[in-house]
């Protein structure tokens, strides 16, 4: 087969073919009369493959090394998956150009995805005939088809880049990659980059890469992968998920789409991103098309002037440092709650900070500024303003922004609502709850709720998407036990694959002239996504004991009798997970030893990211497990507790000794902790757990129980004065609301149990003795 491959007709224009056969030396045509024949199987690449498969192409890797490739469901193959490899195929055998000539040459499908391989030329035959007159191309102003190949809208995006001249570039390919930068956003703002668009990945961008969609929908029928667009980065327009019971039917938006004119302008088209699937043994259930509609950006003059308004307003506050808080943010409050696409972020604000949305740059600034005595280079030990002089502007301008919701004001959206509470609550404040509901909603705008991963986007689209919803998810979960809400998300709401250390990782490593933001230290970066996953795994358990015991009681007749705790199996199950969890946590996500504290320096130090960054992750498991407890040990009245078969008597030694482990947590929380981020769940957490110890302390029978119930209680009580001799101001606020509880427990809880109140279900615990 490489015998009849002629490697210059990869280079060569329409007619090099037959030039470079017509040139051929008479000595090798003598010494050949007569051709062999060459037969060719129909195959195809996407499906199960077994060994030697002939049926069934091998992907580009295995074949460019003549090793087997074997595929047990579908792609990625076995030596794909273990190295991390992409694992597609372009097409016909013999499509590589070995050599450094093929190294610098790609069709413009390479140039477009991400996924596209160093030296790989797309040679299937629905593009043969186009490669052939493109890949000669050395500039853009060479190849104007490669302009209407670009990511975006097929059609106004066309017109838009087509009017651009032709000195327009992308940047490095290895920046867009690693820093998620569309191909659009480079034509805005890098017009003269130090690397041609057309010049092919490096190895480490395509092997971060994720393989390319594989569909069965008419995008595929002629074996070419749909083409890759972003979402985002869409000049003037932003992109709105369309739903099943969206305007017009996904099946038929699949077959015949049109755009949506007024007049003579088009103020939305519709995209497809998913061709959908038909039933089969390997994709399971058909899937349908998914579509988002594009809209043009046009908003009210006033809702302009006001957003320009607090974008100035912001940069006026925190321009003399802004430099500092972006470093203060990722280095305190980004290891905990790493939402912000760090290196999108960082090349975006080093370019032009103004591109991005005021709501995301401020909520940056005011996280960033509770940490202003933790930055050297920031003076004085305060910041100049109160962080509700930021969040105000950022707050006043998200409302004007999510008239075109995109990723960077769902990050916005996730990050203002983790401000510091007010001084006077002791009671999570109600907009904590209702600004939840707004990041869901925005969340399912675009699409988040959806599995991108078959997707024709880019694969650091998908990885961010499926980044934020699942932090949208937890911030749901944990929202909703500050006041018992039913949570807004429930499971056939969204079909969202769960994230994967990869899908963080992606985005924690930024380029060289980006480092001064960025803590050096290598590991932190692997603990940051590992940390993150961890805490997303606890939000689906508490989740998933909300909706087995949790659940809105039924008035209707028609309903069953309520039962709050109607699936003890179910719940004892979660308890398993949340044990093994604890045993099988990795060792750079635990907490250390209650006297390596005396340790740790003082709050105006740079705490340790093994210490300051793992509490909250902690703290979220103990307030799961107070969840699965209160669930299995219900109903916590008088007569269960006079019921030695009860539900509240069979668990209630198990809930004791458990979470005592609580108890013990809190000796270990040191000053470098207690200072660090939290995020705004971590009080509603704190009162859930110590409101348990009362719990378990009122409902004891026994009197071992009671006195050990009590012990309980006095070790929290005894931690929590010592962190308050140890927090500054944001972290007392964290502290002061189970403080005040703890408090008012043991100057009325005598009185209370001696004097119970009239029709008051509970009883002073018959051994108890002061």
């Amino acid at each position: 087969m490489s015998s009849s491959f002629s490697p210059p007709a990869v280079g060569a224009g329409g007619g090099a073919p037959a030039a470079s056969a017509s040139s051929a030396s008479p000595a090798a045509s003598s010494s050949h009369p007569d051709k062999r024949r060459k037969f060719t199987i129909q195959s195809d690449f996407g499906q199960a493959r077994g060994f030697r498969s002939r049926k069934s192409r091998p992907c580009d890797t295995c074949r460019k090394r003549k090793t087997a490739c074997k595929i047990d469901t579908a792609p990625p193959c076995d030596f794909c998956k273990l190295r991390g490899l992409q694992c597609k195929s372009s097409g016909t055998v013999g499509s590589y150009v070995d050599g450094p000539a093929s190294s610098s040459i790609s069709t413009p499908t390479s140039a477009i995805k991400d996924e596209a391989s160093p030296g790989t030329a797309v040679s299937t035959p629905a593009f043969k005939e186009e490669t052939a007159s493109i890949t000669t191309a050395s500039t853009p102003a060479a190849s104007p088809a490669s302009i209407a190949r670009l990511p975006g809208i097929e059609s106004v995006s066309s017109r838009y880049l087509s009017s651009r001249p032709p000195s327009a570039h992308h940047g490095s390919p290895d920046t867009e990659m690693t820093h998620g930068m569309s191909p659009v956003y480079h034509l805005l703002n890098h017009p003269h980059p130090h690397q041609p668009y057309h010049q092919a990945p490096t190895p480490s961008a395509a092997a971060a890469s994720s393989p390319a969609p594989s569909s069965s929908g008419p995008s595929s029928s002629m074996g070419a992968p749909p083409p890759i667009r972003t979402l985002e980065d869409a000049p003037g327009r932003t992109s709105h998920s369309m739903g099943p019971a969206a305007e017009q039917d996904a099946l038929l938006l699949d077959s015949f789409r049109s755009v949506i004119m007024n007049g003579h302008e088009i103020d939305a088209e519709f995209v497809q991103v998913f061709p959908g699937t038909s039933p089969s043994s390997h994709h399971g259930p058909a899937r349908p098309p998914v579509h988002f509609c594009f809209i043009v950006d046009e908003f009210f003059p006033h809702d302009d002037r006001v957003k320009n308004e607090c974008s100035d307003a912001i940069e006026a506050l925190a321009a003399p440092h802004a430099d500092a808080l972006v470093r203060a943010y990722f280095r305190h409050v980004h290891p905990v709650l790493p939402v912000v696409s760090k290196g999108r972020f960082l090349r975006r604000y080093v370019d032009d900070r103004r591109q991005m949305p005021a709501s995301l740059r401020g909520a940056v600034y005011a996280l960033a500024c509770l940490f202003w005595d933790r930055e050297p280079s920031l003076p004085g030990s305060r910041a100049p303003y109160n962080q509700h002089e930021l969040a105000d502007l950022a707050l006043t301008s998200l409302q004007r922004e999510l008239d075109s919701p995109n990723l960077d004001k769902m990050q916005a959206s996730i990050l203002l609502l983790h401000l510091k509470p007010n001084d006077v609550d002791s009671v999570e404040h109600p907009r904590t709850w209702t600004q939840t509901a707004q990041a869901v909603a925005c969340a399912q705008m675009i699409g988040l709720h959806q599995d991108p991963d078959q997707w024709s986007i880019p694969s650091w689209e998908k990885k961010l998407r499926k980044k934020l919803w699942w932090a949208t998810f937890a911030a749901d979960v944990w929202s909703s036990l500050c006041h018992g809400n039913p949570p807004h998300v429930y499971p056939s709401s969204f079909s969202t694959s769960p994230l994967t250390t990869d899908d963080m990782w992606f985005d924690e490593e930024v380029a060289s002239d980006l480092q001064r933001f960025v803590d050096q230290d290598a590991s932190a970066h692997l603990f940051i996504g590992a940390r993150f996953v961890e805490h997303v795994k606890m939000a689906v358990l508490a989740r998933d004991v909300l909706a087995t015991a949790f659940e809105v009681p039924q008035t209707n007749t028609s309903s069953s009798a309520y039962r709050p705790h109607r699936d003890l199996d179910h719940l004892y199950n979660l308890r398993t997970n949340l044990k093994r969890w604890q045993s099988m946590v990795p060792h750079c996500l635990g907490m250390p030893p209650a006297p390596q504290h005396q340790l740790l320096p003082s709050p105006v130090g740079l705490p340790p990211a093994s210490s300051s960054n793992n509490a909250p992750l902690h703290l979220s498991y103990y307030a799961t497990q107070t969840l699965v407890y209160r669930a299995l040990m219900s109903p916590a009245t008088k007569a269960a507790r006079a019921d030695p078969s009860s539900n509240l008597r069979r668990y209630f030694r198990d809930a004791r000794v458990e979470f005592s482990g609580f108890a013990t947590f809190m000796t270990q929380v040191g000053g470098a902790d207690l200072n660090g981020f939290w995020g705004r769940h971590g009080r509603s957490q704190l009162i859930l757990c110590g409101n348990f110890l009362v719990y378990l302390f009122l409902l004891a029978h026994e009197r071992d129980d009671v006195q050990a119930a009590f012990r309980l209680i006095e070790s929290f009580h005894e931690s929590l004065a010592r962190l308050e001799t140890l927090a500054d101001s944001t972290a007392r606020l964290l502290i002061r609301p189970v403080a005040l509880r703890m408090n008012s427990f043991f100057v009325q809880a005598p009185d209370l149990m001696r004097n119970p109140a009239p029709g008051a279900e509970m009883s002073t615990p018959d051994s108890y003795t002061t």
